[in-house]
């Protein structure tokens, strides 16, 4: 291959222009237009995913709200039966307990 290295960058550099003319034309006509465009078939497997997804998202965040409670619960018993000050139940909190 013959030629110095400016016109073998500015072949490339021509190169390099025409695919990205060619990609940022729009994604090939007609063509295109059928890829870009999906059936109703896909969009509801994507809602139905995406609805899996958060489902599952709201269980482990209930599952971790669940166990930090249970676990403030019986850090406050334990608080409790070793006498640590602070720890008694106000009488709002007795009346509660008593319901």
């Amino acid at each position: 291959m013959g030629g110095g290295n400016l016109q073998k960058s500015q072949m490339a550099r021509a190169k390099k222009q025409a695919t990205m003319a060619k990609e940022g034309a729009g994604g090939g006509g007609s063509e295109g237009m059928k890829k870009r465009q999906a059936d109703a078939g896909v969009h509801a497997a994507a809602n139905a995913e995406r609805a899996k997804l958060k489902e599952e998202r709201e269980a482990r965040n209930a599952a971790k709200v669940a166990k930090e409670a249970a676990l403030e619960r019986k850090t406050a018993k334990l608080n409790k039966e070793a006498g640590v000050p602070g720890t008694e139940l106000t009488d709002k909190e007795k009346k509660a307990k008593k319901l």
